[in-house]
């Protein structure tokens, strides 16, 4: 998981480092602003050596004159440069600002998308395969009490919520000992039933029972089953030899 949050960071930096570029790139501007003047460059070159000229091919002129009267009359922008000692002028339109502005709308938000889908499946990889898997690895973890009983303090069997500790856990264990041993038949529903009943019985919470029963016969305080679970998976001879094990390190 921690590699995969990583790349996750990478990723995002990478996309913030597209982001900038692509908008770099697309803010450059060598004509400073004024990408007509390329166009006059040019023609104004063809007019220097004497070769034809044709705008029809010009995305920003619109027109050249020579001088004449009404020079300076003009319903556009223009400028004027002198070629070969005569003043022409050169009318064009917006600078295409515009329409640069709209290609890095487009370009952002075709790059918006793009960041939002790859992040999205990101998320989803570690949601619902990463994570998933991580909690499997940690299962043999969880579960490896049912091979052989860790050890533990007696501190396990005070629990606030449940209302026991040490001697009222002694109790509990000593009074459902026998109930274990004596039960007819060792399912998950008899069990159940046994120390729902007994529980009342003894005027006590299910959980008074129940916290240090699990903690006997599982030596941990968090486990994937309840009590009732755990018993009835290590069946009867492996759950008394715990609850009388359980019994001596309290007593």
């Amino acid at each position: 998981m921690k590699a995969f949050n990583k790349i996750f960071a990478l990723a995002v930096a990478v996309i913030i480092t597209v982001f900038v570029t692509a908008n770099a790139i697309l803010l450059k501007d060598s004509t400073g602003g004024r990408p007509y003047l390329v166009e006059v460059s040019r023609l104004v070159n063809k007019i220097e050596n004497g070769n034809a000229y044709d705008i029809s091919d010009c995305r920003y002129v619109t027109g050249v004159s020579e001088y004449a009267e009404g020079f300076y009359n003009s319903h556009s922008d223009y400028v004027i440069r002198e070629i070969n000692g005569e003043l022409y002028r050169f009318d064009y339109t917006a600078d295409g600002s515009v329409d640069k502005a709209e290609t890095i709308i487009v370009v952002n938000v075709i790059l918006s998308i793009m960041s939002v889908v790859i992040i999205a499946v990101m998320i989803y990889i570690r949601a619902k395969i990463l994570t998933p898997f991580e909690k499997l690895t940690d299962i043999p973890e969880k579960v490896d009490f049912f091979d052989a009983l860790p050890e533990y303090g007696v501190e396990f069997y005070t629990n606030k919520k449940s209302k026991t500790n040490s001697e009222v856990s002694l109790d509990m264990l000593n009074k459902v000992l026998p109930k274990l041993e004596s039960l007819p038949e060792w399912t998950n529903d008899a069990i159940h039933d046994m120390l729902v009943s007994f529980a009342e019985e003894l005027g006590v919470k299910n959980a008074t029972l129940m916290w240090p029963l699990r903690i006997a016969v599982a030596g941990k305080l968090v486990t994937p089953g309840g009590a009732v679970e755990i018993c009835h998976i290590l069946g009867r001879e492996e759950t008394i030899k715990r609850v009388k094990a359980g019994i001596a390190k309290l007593a």
